[in-house]
């Protein structure tokens, strides 16, 4: 019987090419197919491998609730398997499957626990698609890897290769593990921790005696929840001792105090209040979805530079009244 390449094994090839960018991510995630959200979110965020999806149902995904509110998911990859274990994903990532879900079940679907997350697509307005709705097909991981290919190119993030090259400067979807890595790694998870979350092993006496609780394993990774987001709008904010971070995109130029309200929905966010004045009265539209979470101030006293506007800024949460 051949061999299975795509699933776990004791040892994966280094090579040279890189990780691909979050802002070339962003970009694939733009490619116009239902599937290339939840396949990439969860891919980037879990490092699971392109084989895994031979095995994920919608009954191996589990979300993980912290005071009412999904913080992470936990997937059982290869279940039932030998090499079977346990990774997590994000909240962006979870709900990007749910979604994905959802609209099959409100196309007609019967979806249950044991509905493949990964299949065909069904006839709806375009004649090129022949397939049922009620006939669902796994979708096989060489066609996921053809899907992924073929988004790389549409976006114009990939080109045929030039004369005498025989690689690319990341692999269609081998380079969503190497970020992940790279990225729990920028955001200070234990190294053995990682390895173990990527179905790793870790060698020698260390497979017998090192089986850390799944508790343990998510105090890790929660670190990395903001590294491993892909849409931009969720890099706002992020938690820190005593309040939140504040990423700037766009640099305040006045003096005066600049209020950013974060808001908590489906990810993080931030208004910015349209007028910077140290006192008076200002709104902002927050979705009924959503949640003020702080207001910050920034920039008091001083003009907002771009090296500054651009980078991470910590403040303390401000205690404030939300009108409704």
């Amino acid at each position: 019987m051949e061999k299975d390449y795509t699933r776990a094994s004791k040892r994966e090839t280094m090579a040279d090419d890189r990780a691909p960018r979050i802002e070339e991510i962003r970009k694939l995630c733009e490619y116009p197919d239902r599937r290339i959200k939840p396949l990439v979110y969860t891919m980037c965020s879990s490092g699971i491998r392109l084989g895994a999806w031979d095995y994920l149902r919608w009954q191996d995904v589990s979300p993980i609730l912290k005071d009412g509110k999904v913080i992470a998911a936990k997937l059982r990859v290869y279940a039932g398997e030998e090499e079977q274990y346990y990774a997590y994903c994000t909240t962006e990532a979870y709900n990007s499957l749910k979604s994905w879900m959802g609209y099959r079940e409100a196309s007609g679907e019967k979806v249950t626990g044991k509905s493949w997350i990964m299949r065909d697509l069904w006839a709806t307005l375009d004649p090129r698609i022949n397939g049922s709705i009620n006939i669902p097909r796994k979708k096989k991981s060489s066609g996921i890897k053809r899907l992924i290919e073929n988004a790389w190119y549409s976006q114009g993030l990939r080109k045929p290769l030039e004369e005498g090259k025989t690689r690319h400067e990341f692999q269609a979807v081998h380079g969503f593990r190497k970020f992940y890595k790279t990225r729990c790694e920028l955001a200070g998870m234990k190294p053995s921790i990682i390895e173990v979350s990527m179905g790793h092993s870790l060698g020698g006496v260390s497979d017998s005696y090192f089986r850390p609780r799944d508790e343990e394993i998510l105090v890790e990774y929660v670190k990395a929840l903001n590294a491993l987001t892909v849409d931009d709008e969720a890099e706002y904010v992020g938690t820190v001792v005593g309040g939140f971070r504040i990423n700037i995109l766009s640099a305040p130029t006045s003096q005066q105090p600049v209020f950013y309200l974060a808001i908590e929905g489906g990810s993080w966010n931030v208004s910015s209040l349209t007028e910077p004045a140290a006192t008076g009265s200002q709104t902002t539209t927050v979705p009924d979805s959503h949640t003020p979470k702080g207001l910050f101030a920034w920039g008091a006293g001083k003009t907002a530079g771009t090296t500054v506007a651009t980078g991470n800024i910590c403040f303390n949460l401000v205690e404030v009244t939300f009108c409704t």
